[in-house]
């Protein structure tokens, strides 16, 4: 059986980023490193490892800056709505409702869990 342990993604404000993924999804820091080379690392509950980009105008392409997460969610619904209430995220053109983009760029797309 495979899963998804765990996905890195850089983003721009890390605090701004805690509290997003905190308040939307649930999603509480399990573990924290300051100060190394790529900048502070922290770990959610759920799989998820930010590190904040150190450098402003960063090689984008470097480590899967252009990928996105796909989380999957309880209701569907609710948290695309929720994540759209924060100010800065929106839909993404072209995609369905499911595609929303943080104001650092990164990208999520959402997923309906299984029912229990």
């Amino acid at each position: 059986k495979t899963y998804l342990e765990h996905t890195v993604v850089p983003v721009a404000d890390l605090n701004w980023s805690l509290k997003f993924f905190a308040d939307v999804f649930g999603m509480t820091e399990k573990r924290r490193k300051e100060n190394t080379p790529r900048g502070t690392q922290v770990w959610l509950t759920g799989g998820l490892q930010l590190v904040e980009r150190k450098a402003a105008g960063a090689d984008e392409t470097d480590g899967g800056w252009n990928h996105h997460l796909g989380l999957m969610v309880s209701d569907l619904e609710a948290a695309t709505k929720a994540a759209l209430a924060v100010p800065g995220v929106h839909p993404i053109e072209g995609q369905p409702a499911k595609w929303v983009e943080l104001p650092d760029g990164t990208v999520l797309e959402l997923f309906q869990a299984p029912k229990d």
